[in-house]
């Protein structure tokens, strides 16, 4: 039951790290934003904003959730609840997140800068989510009260962690 606590106390610690790391970074991001032109300028009625306002905050969000990681990793490791280089290979696993959001962000950034086709930025996503995927990260089974399917097959699970990924990409793209 301890074990559990400290668990859900490095858990929110992370979170907040997160947090922090993304608001002191973000004023930062908008200068940055400024100077490159990643400016979102608005056009039409369809915008919800009547002013220029930098379109940049991925850096920040994608820095603090890296530096939470980190936290995590570093944490699980000294306390021996995670061995990165044990017969799990979770180097490989991290290893492949790390390329997926890397070339996911590298996307991003560009569209942002650029404002880049859909079709692009969906060629970008894909690419990342299959780093992710080949590295041995996959959704391979759901288990919700409406909805159980403990075990997948494998190119099942693959289409559906690629499709979650992207999914998950454009929510917070939209939400940004």
């Amino acid at each position: 039951k301890i074990g559990e606590i400290h668990m859900w106390e490095n858990i929110a610690i992370a979170f907040i790290l997160a947090f922090v790391v993304t608001f002191v970074t973000t004023p930062y991001t908008m200068k940055i934003a400024k100077k490159v032109g990643a400016i979102d300028i608005p056009k039409d009625e369809r915008r919800a904003h009547k002013k220029s306002i930098p379109k940049f905050g991925g850096p920040a969000v994608i820095l603090g959730f890296l530096i939470s990681t980190i936290y995590l990793l570093i944490v699980m490791s000294t306390e021996n609840t995670i061995n990165i280089f044990g017969p799990q290979e979770y180097w490989k696993k991290l290893l492949g997140f790390l390329m997926g959001i890397l070339v996911i962000s590298a996307f991003c950034i560009v569209d942002d800068i650029k404002t880049i086709k859909p079709i692009t930025k969906l060629i970008g996503q894909v690419l990342g989510a299959i780093c992710i995927v080949v590295s041995g990260i996959r959704i391979d089974g759901i288990t919700l009260p409406f909805l159980n399917f403990p075990e997948m097959h494998e190119i099942t699970s693959v289409i559906l962690t690629i499709a979650w990924i992207i999914i998950v990409t454009n929510a917070i793209n939209l939400i940004d």
